[in-house]
């Protein structure tokens, strides 16, 4: 074993998506040296439909990465290789979104298990905990274009899971598709922005008040809320509604509360001199 992976004793791990790059060929070159061409172990063996069961019709150019995450040691930037007794608990759930930005709700949604080296594969890959992927082409997960999220939702014993959202674009590449890889940011970043987002629908009256609620637990649910607060704005009223959700996904708030508080910032707003 590698006394450097640090198993047996708590230690941050980082996912990565696969590389930074924009090819499925170099996403596969990087992850070589993790052991990503083992077989997935067995994660779930409940019945379940054909993947063409479950396919719905795709036009147009897709992307089908075979390997989607790898998780690696956070001090030694290396793969688990087979290190972490149990490491079928590494989980990370893909989403997909039609657009150039995560925004709303993702058409697309799957949580996929790790292997013993800690790599996702996913073009031949079974969702798991009751998850199915939508799109699907020729028996095998595709990606549109549009924009894709993978989120570490569960880690293996020992280790963190690293809170960060990893984005890239799948963008047209001749009559395919490629992933292009953003910068990964941190899951609270995207909860404040979303959140934010659902904030200005209700503001607008797009929504209702319980709307706004069940979108805002929707959220947290989803991504989880690491501790990180946005930037303050600069604004009484839209920080102390920050604030209200901070406390309402810590407890110290009931919904009743949380909504009573939104209710006092959009009047506040509203009847500010415009």
């Amino acid at each position: 074993m590698d006394d450097g992976i640090g198993i047996g004793r708590r230690r941050a791990a980082v996912v990565t998506m696969a590389a930074v790059g924009a090819t499925v060929a170099a996403a596969l070159a990087a992850t070589a040296a993790y052991g990503a061409v083992m077989a997935p172990e067995p994660v779930d063996t409940a019945p379940q439909a054909p993947l063409q069961a479950r396919a719905v019709s795709v036009d147009g150019p897709v992307a089908v990465p075979d390997v989607i995450a790898v998780k690696a040691d956070a001090e030694t930037g290396r793969g688990l290789q087979g290190d972490a007794a149990g490491f079928g608990g590494f989980k990370v759930r893909v989403d997909y979104y039609d657009g150039s930005l995560p925004y709303g709700y993702s058409q697309a949604s799957a949580v996929f298990a790790g292997d013993s080296d800690g790599v996702v594969r996913f073009v031949d890959a079974r969702p798991v905990d009751g998850t199915s992927w939508r799109y699907v082409r020729d028996g095998a997960n595709v990606i549109p274009l549009g924009t894709v999220t993978v989120t570490e939702v569960a880690a293996p014993a020992g280790y963190e899971v690293d809170g960060l959202v990893h984005l890239a674009h799948v963008v047209q590449d001749g009559d395919g598709a490629v992933l292009v890889y953003e910068e990964s940011v941190l899951s609270d970043d995207i909860l404040w922005m979303r959140f934010d987002d659902v904030w200005e629908k209700y503001l607008a009256d797009e929504i209702s008040a319980g709307e706004f609620l069940e979108k805002t637990v929707r959220l947290v649910e989803k991504l989880g809320f690491h501790g990180k607060m946005p930037t303050p704005t600069g604004s009484a009223d839209i920080d102390a509604l920050h604030d209200a959700l901070r406390r309402f996904i810590d407890g110290e708030y009931d919904a009743g509360e949380f909504l009573s508080t939104a209710q006092e910032c959009r009047e506040s707003i509203e009847n500010k001199p415009s």
